[in-house]
């Protein structure tokens, strides 16, 4: 029961993160239960726009314009993503 519970809720808190990403004009590429994998040519300034937001996200040197996006904690989490996201994008 509890694994199952478990799965269901990473799965519906997976597709808000895609939703978000999509939604702050990010494409994802692919991405699990656990994280979301996003493509943009400007992966490192968001990479460092986010980190001085707290916010971690891991780079890809191989793929530098890749950045994956792990759940958030929580809504307190999701909506302070969603805000880092914001200022980026109002700032480009």
């Amino acid at each position: 029961m509890w694994a199952e519970a478990t799965r269901i809720r990473l799965g519906k808190e997976a597709i808000q993160l895609s939703t978000l990403l999509t939604d702050s004009g990010l494409a994802v590429i692919g991405g699990t239960s656990l994280f979301q994998l996003v493509e943009t040519p400007s992966a490192a300034q968001l990479f460092f726009h986010l980190g001085r937001a707290g916010i971690l996200v891991r780079r890809f040197t191989e793929q530098p314009n890749w950045l994956r996006f792990g759940l958030p904690a929580g809504e307190t989490a999701r909506q302070r993503l969603r805000c880092a996201l914001d200022q980026f994008a109002t700032n480009l």
